[in-house]
């Protein structure tokens, strides 16, 4: 089992979010009004998609 020191380096530059739900909420709402704006300023075949990671 690791210990607290080996956990603080393993997870050294990782950023732990409390929220990462609601950001992929927003993320993905932010995604389809950029796929409306483009759709109605340039053309309808503009296809933009949000895969899960």
């Amino acid at each position: 089992m690791a210990n607290k020191q080996q956990l603080r380096k393993l997870r050294t530059g990782t950023i732990i979010n409390a929220t990462p739900k609601q950001q992929e909420s927003q993320l993905i709402k932010a995604l389809y009004k950029v796929v409306e704006y483009l759709q109605d300023r340039f053309s309808k075949s503009i296809t933009l998609e949000h895969n899960k990671q």
